[in-house]
């Protein structure tokens, strides 16, 4: 099973080093919204938008401003 891990960016570029959410098995984007699904948990809404997907690696960064919105 490739489920990705999601990596927030801030807005200095900075990206963390451990993951903000793991084993994410879908990604919404909607009016400069990321809606992150991860597989065993509830869906989380950032405000940002996505930077990069690595397919190979299963590595997802997220450009954000740091504000988590709601929680689906």
């Amino acid at each position: 099973m490739c489920l990705a891990a999601v990596y927030l960016q801030q807005s200095d570029g900075s990206v963390a080093g451990e993951p903000a959410f793991d084993d994410v098995a879908l990604l919404e984007c909607k009016q400069g919204e990321v809606i992150i699904t991860p597989m065993l948990a509830t869906s989380q809404t950032i405000r940002g938008q996505i930077r990069s997907v690595d397919l190979l690696d299963s590595r997802v960064i997220i450009e954000t401003d740091g504000e988590e919105t709601s929680d689906s």
